[in-house]
């Protein structure tokens, strides 16, 4: 039989195609082979493989998932060293450990992240959660969230003794003229009860009333204090992602105490 003119140009053709191709392939496949390899002698070392980190975070996650259903289960995870060290607390077995977790409503939002290994071999974790309770009424905790002057009028607060050591810590900073301390005081008697105990108080009035620094005045001895904040933040567009909202004020303000350690993680700031 006559093949038809042309075939075998066109089979030829075909051929040479599939070859071209397949020489790219092998190509790029020992293109990739000599990365890998040259990456692999060149590289300073192993990466780093923590799979008991992941074992320790489990550990941590089904604790707080029992706690409160299953107290027998979280009990079980407990070491015991540390069952040894509550048990002259009355914290002898999973019962008694569970009425210790009586008030515990619910957990949200946990977060476990492993922080390092020290010489005994175990394993330091930092957990964070949020948790709600059901409590009693506790009047001064309710008030930290009213007015400062709510809780002198209740006589919870004694109005002058509070004053004097709010007005004496600002005397130490700024100087203070005698016709702005009606004002001043109005100010601090307004604020939430949280703020006038917390750390920024002297600070904030210095700034809102503009406030100077006395002449001859010693460095002053300032805190250190961490503060954690919960933000929720929203954005639009405007030429790019534009913050519009959340800053202030944030879901939460919570002080450390002081000389607390605190998280230390990687931080893109």
């Amino acid at each position: 039989m006559n093949k038809p003119e042309g075939t075998d140009k066109q089979t030829q053709v075909e051929v040479a195609k599939i070859t071209a191709r397949t020489a790219i392939v092998v190509a790029i496949i020992v293109g990739l082979m000599g990365l890998i390899t040259g990456y692999v002698t060149r590289a300073p070392g192993p990466l780093p493989v923590t799979p008991l980190a992941d074992a320790g975070k489990a550990v941590i996650y089904s604790f707080y998932r029992s706690v409160k259903a299953h107290p027998e289960d979280a009990w079980a995870l407990i070491h015991p060293d540390r069952k040894a060290k509550v048990k002259p607390l009355g914290i002898v077995d999973a019962t008694t450990f569970g009425t210790t977790y009586v008030t515990t409503v619910a957990y949200r939002n946990p977060s476990v992240l492993f922080d390092k290994e020290d010489q005994t071999g175990a394993r330091l974790y930092w957990v964070t959660f949020d948790v709600q309770d059901s409590l009693p009424s506790a009047t001064l905790y309710q008030g930290l969230s009213r007015p400062m002057a709510a809780l002198v009028t209740d006589g919870i607060v004694n109005r002058d003794r509070l004053l004097r050591v709010v007005l004496d810590d600002v005397r130490k900073q700024y100087d203070v003229p005698k016709e702005r301390l009606p004002e001043i005081e109005r100010y601090v008697l307004g604020l939430p009860a949280t703020a006038v105990l917390g750390p920024k108080v002297v600070s904030e009035i210095g700034r809102k009333f503009k406030l100077s620094a006395p002449s001859g005045l010693a460095e002053s001895q300032n805190m250190l204090v961490w503060t954690r904040y919960i933000q929720h933040i929203e954005l639009r567009d405007s030429n790019g992602w534009k913050i519009v909202e959340g800053l202030f004020p944030s879901v939460l303000e919570a002080y450390y105490p002081s000389g607390v350690e605190i998280p230390s993680l990687p931080s893109p700031l």
